[in-house]
């Protein structure tokens, strides 16, 4: 079988501020499977699970993130890298959050 590792995701606005608005972020999939996308920031710390194996069907999926970390507090400026995984791979997406 052929197997993708990467699939491919974004997302918008980039950077964003979370005390004014969210940042959606978007993937597209082949068929209806499980989807988790865990937010981490660049010393490799969970920050946040936004999903966790939830179901979502073929075609562009969106995810909208508030820059909460788990606790529900705003996460500091930086930047945070969301990791994407599915059936079809993983994707990594580079999220930069900016309170100016």
């Amino acid at each position: 079988p052929i197997t993708n590792s990467e699939i491919s995701a974004y997302n918008y606005p980039n950077p964003f501020n979370p005390n004014v608005q969210s940042t959606t972020i978007a993937y597209s999939l082949g068929t209806n499977q499980p989807v988790t996308i865990k937010i981490y920031n660049l010393a490799g710390e969970l920050v946040r699970t936004l999903i966790d194996g939830v179901q979502r069907p073929a075609g562009l999926c969106e995810d909208i993130w508030y820059g909460k970390n788990d606790d529900q507090e705003t996460v500091s400026e930086g930047i945070y890298i969301a990791v994407v995984k599915t059936n079809d791979g993983t994707a990594r997406v580079k999220i930069a959050v900016n309170k100016k």
